[in-house]
């Protein structure tokens, strides 16, 4: 790995960042297989939605968004804001859960016009 990369000082922290997020990505998929989760019935199409899904992919999104942009990166600003941008889109969709209200008249009236 070349040494004028910011990620090269931190050692083999890429590998135990990776056991973190597959923990996480575990340890959600046994809560859902085994425990009672909130489900939500979406309006537009009426499918069940778990927000604990969605929660694990804002992490997923952003942490593996900023380990790949990072191996080569000079500084870590440009990794985190890629994984910022990432990240926003599963956090809208968590959101949009809580707000049917307001998402189906958003998304219909996109459509509409």
């Amino acid at each position: 790995m070349d040494s004028s990369c910011w990620i090269s000082k931190f050692g083999n922290g890429g590998f135990n960042t990776v056991i973190v997020i597959l923990s996480i990505s575990a340890a959600t998929n046994l809560l859902l297989a085994n425990f009672p989760t909130p489900v939500f019935c979406e309006d537009i199409s009426g499918t069940a939605t778990y927000p604990l899904l969605w929660a694990e992919w804002v992490i997923i999104s952003g942490s593996f968004t900023f380990m790949i942009e990072s191996l080569d990166a000079q500084h870590w600003r440009a990794p985190a804001l890629m994984a910022l941008r990432q990240s926003i889109v599963p956090f809208g969709g968590l959101i949009c859960i809580f707000l049917p209200q307001f998402t189906g008249k958003i998304l219909l009236q996109g459509v509409v016009e």
